[in-house]
């Protein structure tokens, strides 16, 4: 992998991320009507958050980040950080790398540095790829099993895209996962509730 590690989660990381987000903001509020709603509570700035997050295209990160606003991580999958040149700009940005496979526990320590520093966000896309259609698929633990380690708040979050490049997302009240709750079970509730803030199916479900 290539990565900057000594950059997660700094000073530097987030200003690094204010610019690009100036830039992305641009480009994404003029090309697009995005349109933001709030169910229920709304999260606060200057708090740590996990979203939980749908994933339909390769504009989600990018986007969530203009929209949740920095300083921001995301959990991004191995195979990015191969290439030189996209490994280490986006660990400068604070994106964390993980095998869909097998979470390693460099992952673990560098999501807790993440969520230890004051305000920094965690973005988890729960399916752990990229959906197909107007379906989600089965969802990962990673969310889950980050916030009752790290005692830190979930946040819902859909996002669906609509016609004539209009882009709808949704936030749900943030929420703790409690200690004793099934890791697993837990995993599909939140998943359900991002089926109804995007209003995508489930392809498959829970047997």
């Amino acid at each position: 992998k290539f990565e900057f590690k000594n950059f997660y989660a700094s000073s530097i990381s987030h200003i690094i991320q204010l610019i690009g987000v100036f830039f992305l903001s641009l480009y994404y509020f003029s090309k697009y009507t995005v349109e933001i709603e709030f169910i229920g509570e709304k999260f606060d700035p200057n708090k740590n958050y996990i979203f939980a997050v749908n994933h339909r295209s390769l504009n989600d990160p990018p986007l969530l980040a203009c929209v949740i606003k920095t300083p921001i991580s995301f959990i991004a999958k191995r195979e990015l950080f191969t290439n030189p040149f996209l490994g280490y700009l986006i660990s400068l940005l604070s994106a964390i790398p993980v095998d869909r496979d097998n979470t390693g526990s460099s992952t673990i320590k560098l999501a807790k540095k993440v969520l230890a520093k004051e305000a920094w966000k965690l973005v988890v896309f729960i399916e752990g790829t990229r959906s197909k259609g107007n379906t989600l698929g089965e969802p990962n633990t990673g969310a889950i099993f980050m916030s009752r380690l790290t005692n830190t708040e979930i946040v819902p979050t859909g996002i669906s895209y609509r016609e004539n490049n209009h882009i709808v997302i949704k936030f749900a009240t943030p929420y703790l996962v409690e200690k004793k709750t099934d890791i697993n079970k837990e995993a599909w509730s939140c998943l359900e509730k991002i089926s109804e803030l995007c209003d995508y199916s489930i392809e498959t479900r829970e047997s």
